[in-house]
């Protein structure tokens, strides 16, 4: 799902990067940054970057207009635990959703498990400019 809002994610890798944010850090703002209390924000600009971090999950390929909905979300949930095992794991786990490999590090048990909690997120666009001025819903 290649938005028209892809840049913030962009900027904010870069912003990461040139303040020598720790890669633990960097890491845990992406798996779960919009849970995590007391948010880092752009000096300047005010931009809630755990919420900006947490976009990398949706940024990738999509159908437009998908024949089968449980197969495009299926396909939604493999292509977001291929970026976040080739991004943070180093590593391939796709035919873990198939089978077990006695050497392999990641069990069939481990992905689906993986593939649950990303089912059970929601795309939602979110405000990411604290102001006064800005209500919540």
């Amino acid at each position: 799902m290649i938005s028209t809002n892809a840049w913030h994610y962009r900027d904010y890798v870069i912003r990461s990067l040139n303040s020598d944010l720790l890669y633990n850090q960097f890491v845990v703002e992406h798996l779960a940054g919009d849970l995590l209390p007391f948010p880092r924000h752009h000096p300047v600009s005010k931009i809630n970057e755990f919420i900006i971090a947490t976009g990398f999950f949706w940024i990738e390929e999509g159908c437009q207009t998908p024949v089968g909905i449980c197969q495009e979300q299926t396909d939604v949930i493999d292509g977001q635990i291929n970026v976040l095992e080739k991004a943070f794991l180093g590593q391939t786990i796709a035919c873990a959703s198939c089978h077990d490999h006695k050497c392999d590090a990641i069990s069939t048990r481990e992905y689906y498990s993986l593939a649950g909690y990303l089912k059970s997120s929601r795309y939602q666009q979110a405000f990411f400019i604290n102001s006064p001025e800005r209500t919540h819903p």
